[in-house]
């Protein structure tokens, strides 16, 4: 190949990945997994303060979300730091559902 084709390649290839938008998404993602943790947070205190009981059920939302956000990314960039991480969300995904889905049938 010579090198004004592979320039060309190149330059399609990363067409798509302009460094600000990249940023700007991670920041994104960012700020909207800190507010759904908030908002969470918010809810169980309330669940708490109302009828004294903890609700598990919110808290596996996040972690099912933090569980596949590092899967996805241990996968595509072949991470393994972040496959240990998405595994530990996901046990900590089970285990809240699991509690959360007992106590709701028992009532």
């Amino acid at each position: 190949m010579d090198k004004e084709k592979i320039l060309a390649m190149s330059r399609v290839e990363n067409e798509k990945k302009d460094p600000f938008e990249l940023e700007v998404n991670n920041k994104a993602i960012s700020i909207a997994h800190i507010s759904t943790a908030i908002i969470l947070f918010i809810i169980y205190v309330t669940g708490i303060m109302v009828n004294g009981k903890r609700d598990y059920l919110i808290w596996s939302i996040m972690a099912v979300n933090m569980a596949v956000q590092f899967m996805y990314r241990g996968i595509k960039l072949k991470k393994k730091d972040s496959l240990v991480l998405g595994a530990v969300w996901a046990v900590i995904f089970l285990i809240s559902f699991t509690v959360g889905m007992i106590k709701l049938v028992k009532g």
